[in-house]
């Protein structure tokens, strides 16, 4: 599933757009539950979330 996910946000055509944006306008991101842990694990290279 995570090379699943991973190919496709590889190929977001806004991938280049999104990270300049984000370089020249910092940013806070807010998540809520475990949004924010599920998609950080993969990020890290956890292997599992242990809470």
């Amino acid at each position: 599933m995570v090379a699943h996910v991973s190919e496709h946000l590889r190929q977001f055509r806004g991938r280049e757009k999104l990270r300049q944006m984000i370089v020249t306008h910092p940013m806070h991101l807010i998540g809520t539950s475990g949004a924010v842990t599920t998609l950080a694990g993969p990020h890290l290279g956890l292997e599992r979330y242990e809470w």
